[in-house]
């Protein structure tokens, strides 16, 4: 853990560029997802080519969120 306490004491900077090396050394051919979410992704998929899919814009959902 020697490891993260030193990532975390980094600059946020620093941390963002950490996070996107990491993330950019995945190799997504290694990931796995279960039965379930793969379901899922091929249920909203024929939801968006059916054109069903609804999508918001961020001020939309922000002033939604600021209602409740």
């Amino acid at each position: 853990m020697a490891e993260i306490d030193s990532i975390i004491k980094l600059s946020v900077e620093e941390r963002i560029h950490a996070i996107e090396r990491i993330w950019e050394s995945i190799n997504p051919s290694q990931l796995t997802i279960s039965h379930a979410q793969q379901d899922e992704m091929s249920r909203r998929l024929a939801r968006y080519r059916e054109g069903k899919t609804k999508f918001f814009t961020w001020e939309d959902v922000r002033a939604e969120l600021h209602k409740k």
